[in-house]
């Protein structure tokens, strides 16, 4: 399951940090999210985030240069 740290907290095995994102195994991650100490994560990697050019017309740029 995938899941963010909510909470700072330390395992015997590992150390979790807020905010991070990792894959734990579910049974683990039930009583981790009754405990609040983590939340499942939805969110997907995707690609840089990617904006398109502000279109300007022709008219609106001879109005720019008087």
């Amino acid at each position: 399951m995938r899941v963010r740290i909510l909470k700072n907290f330390i395992t015997a095995n590992d150390a979790y940090s807020s905010g991070e994102v990792r894959e734990v195994d579910t049974e683990k991650a039930q009583g981790w999210l009754r405990a609040g100490l983590i939340m499942q994560d939805k969110s997907f990697d995707g690609g840089k985030e990617t904006k398109a050019p502000l279109y300007v017309s022709n008219k609106d740029k001879a109005k720019q240069v008087e």
